[in-house]
């Protein structure tokens, strides 16, 4: 049985009611008189509606089990979806007001131009479509508790507060608004995936992320919150951080990729374990940096800055001071972590690189700061500078004078 695409078949029982699977529907309303509740159940094993899907009332509930349901159009009204473990496919707006009991099941919106995610709780949503779908309702907040797949199409979050349990990301997912909480455990971003946070929006981590796609924030504030249990951020792909914040009570961020980082890392609790390498740009720098929240790893932090002829104090927040009196040009600088084997042991943990483009007649005064977790058995009355001028190979002693109340 084919309805037109136009038609409308309206189900108004006050009673619990079966909805026949034989006709591929136009628009169905479904609609139960007002009464306390009643359940509307799918005769088959699918349902097919061409048009919009509207349940007219609150208490309605339209159960779902183990079926699926292709909704080509809008899914209104203020009734209830009860699903265990079947599909629901929308093609329109998710405009209604109800509630989601979601089983185990799989939402998947696959319309052809721009859609409006209903606002609920979820177990699986997919986004398999072209052109936008986006978290723009009324109210209340979006809650997936396994699996937000974004296959094809763009997500793109608005004002909706949001918490995600696995983000994966084949396509693209954005955001433009901030008034809500956005939270996820863990974000993976495939190859072909992107990740774009270009507005003024605090996005929450709680688990880990994996980029081997684009992890770009160019704007906005990421922080990174478990209390309890390591965090990591991995992947090959093209990572950048505006700001970013770490506020972890014991385990560490363990960061195994290389990623850009354009403002501020704002170190609050807990340590950094960088083994890769963080270039900083424009506004790079790192703060709250302590003997209690210090940067540990095999990484690096690397930039360039023009030394010119002034003081340059704790350069980008690495913990380097440099006095220049004469002009040492565009210098790359690079902060290790790990210690090296001199002539009476190892040293601290801590190194740096500089190296302008021109070495001759320079008059630099250099202040090295350090922490106390970095001393690694070495006492601080017997510390001294040593330069190596073959890439780590051999050291020769420089001397200095120690500071032991401002660790430098």
């Amino acid at each position: 049985v084919n309805c037109h695409d136009s038609s409308l078949v309206i189900y108004a029982s006050k009673e619990n009611q079966y909805i026949s699977s034989q006709p591929n529907y136009g628009n169905l309303i479904i609609d139960d008189g007002a009464v306390d509740s009643c359940e509307k159940h799918i005769s088959g094993d699918s349902l097919i509606i061409k048009g919009n899907l509207t349940l007219l009332e609150s208490s309605v509930n339209l159960v779902v089990k183990n079926k699926t349901v292709d909704l080509n159009g809008d899914w209104n009204g203020p009734g209830n979806i009860s699903l265990t473990s079947g599909k629901l496919f929308i093609g329109g707006n998710g405009n209604s007001t109800g509630k989601i009991q979601p089983g185990s099941s799989e939402i998947i919106y696959d319309g052809m131009g721009n859609q409006k995610i209903k606002i609920g709780n979820y177990h699986n949503i997919t986004i398999d479509k072209l052109g936008n779908a986006i978290t723009k309702a009324n109210s209340g907040s979006l809650f997936v508790e396994n699996n937000a797949w974004v296959k094809s199409g763009n997500l793109d979050f608005n004002s909706e507060k949001s918490i995600i349990n696995n983000l994966i990301i084949d396509d693209s997912v954005s955001f433009s608004s901030k008034y809500q909480e956005k939270s996820f455990e863990n974000i993976c971003v495939n190859s072909s995936g992107s990740f774009l946070l270009n507005y003024d929006e605090e996005i929450n981590v709680t688990g880990n992320i994996h980029c081997d796609g684009d992890f770009v924030c160019s704007d906005g504030l990421v922080i990174f919150s478990d209390s309890v249990n390591n965090q990591s951020l991995t992947g090959l792909g093209r990572i950048e951080l505006s700001q970013a914040v770490i506020a972890k009570q014991s385990q560490p961020l363990e960061i195994w990729s290389d990623l850009t980082l354009n403002d501020t890392l704002f170190i609050e609790n807990g340590t950094l374990e960088l083994n890769g390498k963080m270039q900083l740009k424009f506004s790079g720098y790192i703060s709250g940096e302590t003997s209690s929240t210090p940067i540990t790893g095999l990484g690096k932090i690397s930039f360039n800055k023009v030394i010119s002829e002034e003081t340059h104090e704790n350069i980008k927040g690495i913990g380097l001071t440099l006095i220049s009196h004469t002009n040492m040009g565009n210098t790359l600088i690079e902060r290790e972590f790990e210690a090296h084997d001199l002539e009476n042991g190892e040293s601290i943990n801590r190194m740096y690189t500089i190296e302008p483009p021109s070495n001759l007649n320079l008059n630099v005064t250099m202040l090295f700061n350090y922490l106390d977790s970095e001393l690694n058995g070495n006492q601080e009355d017997e510390l001294f500078i040593f330069k190596s001028i073959d890439s780590g190979n051999n050291w020769n002693k420089q001397g200095g004078i120690v500071d032991k109340k401002n660790n430098s």
